[in-house]
């Protein structure tokens, strides 16, 4: 998957950072739910990591 199509699925991340060539997206618990996400992507925009941070 790539950027674009995590944004459709998941909406707008809550905060974007960036280390080396890796971008991290941080998605916020929506109401409802308790859960917190971060998603990285590797230097192709494609995804190389989920971990859910709760």
């Amino acid at each position: 998957m790539d950027t674009t199509q995590v944004r459709v699925i998941m909406g707008r991340a809550a905060e974007v950072s960036t280390f080396q060539q890796e971008q991290i997206y941080h998605y916020t618990h929506q109401p409802g739910s308790s859960a917190s996400y971060q998603i990285k992507f590797g230097a192709t925009y494609k995804v190389i990591e989920m971990n859910n941070l709760d």
